[in-house]
């Protein structure tokens, strides 16, 4: 994969536009700080504190931002409303489709005396102090809901759940699963929030209008299955031990490794419909699924689960201290609004932040080691 893109590399451009001379400017640019790796313009990974220094000199004065909150955490950025409370500038919206990496475009003038204010605004991103840049709402994603009574099967099911390719008029594809449950659903996609709000690698998410379908951007992988890994991309699979742990997804490697595929050099978590709450079939795991955090050794048990054993038994004290540190480095606030803002309920929230607790207690009994 090609290197990625920084705002060191690629410093944030803004485009202005000026309603008529006596008017201030309106600035446009692209999500300041975001982490894409599959934009179609290609891989970002750019500097938030970087980026909303250059829009604070431009002169903004006024922030609008249409980006939904699970959009932020897809591009790494879920807590723009916190730098906009501390006086930077905000959040701008993916105007390229759902999940897939657009521009990432946003709003932004430098006067604020012309420019209508913001209603309705996050509370916390609103509550700042005179002079502060203030975001607008979010707004619903400009990719409606797939529906796939009006789209053509092209494919058949691929893992343990009822599913299908399905094709638009436009061409594009996706991989649409029919859950147990709505419940179940919002499970997963809840899952795979948590992943990419750790920086796991995920399938890009779309909304359907089922509420017991999830449904993902499909993509052509260069490779599936652990086995056929190689060092480098065994090692980069493994860095995400802490991830599947902490999320109890007993299946992170499937059956015979197939949980785990390679797209453009990045290794990516396929399936986390048996994280959490549920098992991938859709029952509940009841009270295995706890506030201890026993899959950071079950994981890696050939007797327990002899798929991942495969992949993460070799992991040494160090490995593993790096794996934990990608949760525990969280704040709370994230995973809470992580999980509230994707309709989890807020004793599951609690449990996640325990769990993560509980793993930085075992940091604390296991100090890093090479």
């Amino acid at each position: 994969m090609a290197h990625a893109r920084t705002s060191t590399t690629h410093p944030l451009q803004i485009a202005e536009v000026r309603a008529s001379a006596s008017h201030g400017r309106i600035g446009i640019t692209f999500c300041p700080g975001k982490h894409d790796y599959f934009a179609h313009t290609g891989a970002w990974e750019r500097d938030l504190g970087i980026d909303l220094d250059i829009i604070a000199g431009w002169g903004a004065k006024l922030v609008l931002t249409l980006v939904e909150p699970a959009e932020l955490i897809a591009l790494k950025v879920p807590m723009l409303g916190v730098e906009v409370h501390q006086g930077r500038a905000g959040p701008g919206r993916d105007d390229g489709g759902a999940a897939a990496g657009g521009a990432g475009h946003a709003a932004r003038s430098s006067d604020s005396r012309r420019a209508p204010r913001a209603q309705g605004c996050d509370r916390n991103a609103c509550a700042t102090r005179p002079g502060a840049p203030h975001p607008a709402p979010a707004m619903t994603m400009n990719t409606a809901a797939i529906d796939t009574s009006t789209l053509q099967r092209v494919g058949g099911q691929l893992g343990s759940n009822y599913a299908g390719i399905f094709q638009d008029d436009s061409g594009r594809r996706y991989y649409v699963k029919t859950l147990e449950s709505a419940a179940h659903a919002r499970n997963e996609l809840i899952a795979a929030r948590l992943y990419q709000l750790a920086g796991a690698p995920t399938l890009s998410y779309v909304p359907t209008q089922a509420p017991d379908q999830i449904a993902t951007v499909w993509l052509a992988l260069d490779k599936r299955r652990v086995a056929r890994f190689n060092a480098s991309e065994r090692k980069q699979a493994q860095q995400w031990l802490g991830v599947h742990a902490w999320t109890a997804n007993w299946d992170a490697a499937g059956f015979d490794g197939d949980n785990q595929g390679i797209v453009n050099g990045q290794v990516l978590t396929l399936d986390v419909g048996g994280a959490l709450a549920f098992r991938a079939h859709g029952d509940p795991k009841g009270q295995a699924f706890g506030i201890r955090v026993d899959e950071l050794d079950a994981l890696r048990n050939q007797e327990d689960n002899p798929q991942a054993a495969r992949l993460f038994a070799d992991m040494g004290p160090g490995d593993i201290h790096q794996a934990i540190m990608k949760v525990v480095q969280i704040p709370d606030a994230q995973i809470r609004q992580c999980i509230l803002g994707n309709g989890g309920a807020p004793s599951l929230a609690d449990k996640m932040i325990a769990r993560k607790n509980d793993m930085a207690q075992r940091l604390l009994n296991q100090p890093e080691t090479p």
